[in-house]
């Protein structure tokens, strides 16, 4: 029999085509895997801090099951899930001034996994143990763990974003039948915004977004910056996102650029997707809603949405976050799909061997390349890149829109070029700190 082929030549030929499994060294998470151990290494992001109430939460992160609570004197803990003593669920169990007490039998634990009793046994009987515990804290309304050796942990990532003024925090936590990076690849893929979100079903975000941009790709101190470049009228459009390694976004705002704007830092879309085991995700983050939004109706409407206790992203007048879960009818979503359908539609794990990628695939190859580096890295017994190991303030982060008057040239090819000599200069100027300065200084 002849022999499959990955890349198909001739008409028909399905029957031919080779079978690949999926990337292991990239997708696969539980304890132990090399991608699992690299993913440990840094803070992530498991809960929103408003559901920590008086009960345990039962959590599965990384291929692990945990629970998670909240004691009475408001210490955070995340413990194995099943008792140290005959393997009941801690989730059942009952919330103290002290930690947590198993349901079964009342084996009590500390947030730190100390066995503060064990009341059906003698007095005499100390158990010479600790139940499996994990490091946890709050921050802008989330609840992050370390799950990483002990020894190795780094400082928790303090980054900018976490204190700019904001009038307030949509916070959310999403769930996607599907592997981690499928999700994340999508945050460099600087090309399906124009035909996904503009072409296919309308336009869901902005005009300006209609057409394909110039692109570029850049490693930033903390991982990617993915930048669209686009000429609208007299003036070129520079919007920059940044991917921040190993799973973190910063979704520069939704710009139509018709104005003029300098190192606009103002961004509606932050969040984290943390592998809930090698099929499924949460998306967990935040969505911002700005103080001081230049569009006054929008600015009423979020007033009101917030006042109603409602998502503003969430409603089809402001196509925020269109698309970014499963919940719309299945006929809406074929009509108007979005960004879940796409990455869920790949399958459980997408295969990078059936892949055939372009030049404009370049943001996609660079992050696995990062990821890859990074779990080599852990492997051979080293910090892989985007590790905070000592904070000194916060950590500074790059995403912006940029809309500046550039003459246009005669020649298509001439503007062309003169549209990414402009962008790429934003770039080097975002990086460098030169352009937040300069917008800062021209602020009244």
């Amino acid at each position: 029999m002849a022999r499959k082929a990955r890349t198909l030549t001739r008409p028909y030929s399905a029957y031919w085509k080779l079978r690949a499994k999926e990337n292991a060294l990239l997708t696969h998470v539980g304890p132990g895997t090399p991608c699992g151990e690299y993913l440990r290494r840094f803070w992530q992001p498991i809960e929103l801090a408003s559901a920590v109430a008086d009960r345990p939460i039962a959590l599965r992160i990384l291929g692990e099951d945990l629970v998670l609570f909240r004691d009475r004197s408001g210490r955070l803990g995340l413990l194995e899930q099943r008792c140290s003593h005959r393997g009941a669920s801690l989730e059942f169990g009952r919330i103290t001034e002290q930690g947590i007490q198993c349901c079964y039998h009342g084996w009590h634990y500390a947030v730190d996994g100390r066995v503060i009793e064990t009341p059906v046994e003698p007095p005499d009987f100390r158990p010479k143990l600790y139940h499996g515990a994990y490091p946890v804290r709050e921050a802008a309304g989330l609840i992050f763990a370390y799950m990483g050796p002990p020894e190795e942990a780094p400082d928790f990532p303090a980054f900018d974003f976490f204190d700019e003024p904001v009038r307030a925090r949509i916070h959310y936590k999403r769930h996607s039948p599907c592997n981690w990076l499928q999700i994340r690849d999508n945050e460099v893929d600087n090309s399906h915004g124009a035909f996904l979100h503009t072409v296919m079903a309308g336009v869901q975000l902005s005009t300006a977004y209609h057409e394909l941009p110039l692109m570029d790709w850049r490693e930033s101190p903390l991982g990617i910056l993915a930048t669209q470049i686009r000429r609208i009228k007299d003036k070129v459009f520079v919007r920059v996102n940044e991917l921040i390694i190993p799973n973190l976004v910063r979704i520069a705002g939704i710009e139509d650029g018709e104005g003029v704007t300098m190192c606009d830092r103002r961004g509606p879309i932050i969040n984290w997707c943390v592998p809930i085991d090698d099929t499924n995700s949460w998306v967990i983050g935040w969505n911002v809603i700005e103080p001081n939004l230049p569009d006054p109706r929008r600015d009423a409407y979020m007033d009101r949405e917030v006042r109603a206790g409602h998502d503003p992203f969430a409603h089809p007048q402001l196509n925020f976050q269109l698309g970014q879960d499963g919940d719309r009818p299945l006929e809406e979503r074929r009509s108007v799909p979005g960004d879940w359908d796409a990455w869920v539609s790949q399958g459980p794990i997408t295969i990078h061997a059936q892949e055939h990628l372009g030049p404009n695939d370049y943001g996609v190859v660079l992050y696995r390349k990062l990821v890859r580096d990074g779990i080599n890295a852990v492997a051979a017994g080293h910090e892989p890149k985007g590790l905070v190991r000592r904070a000194n303030g916060p950590i500074e982060t790059y995403a912006n829109n940029t809309v500046m008057p550039v003459p246009k040239r005669p020649s298509a090819e001439d503007d062309t070029r003169a549209c990414l000599e402009f962008g790429r200069g934003v770039i080097v100027r975002t990086l460098s700190g030169e352009l937040r300065r300069e917008s800062a200084s021209a602020q009244p």
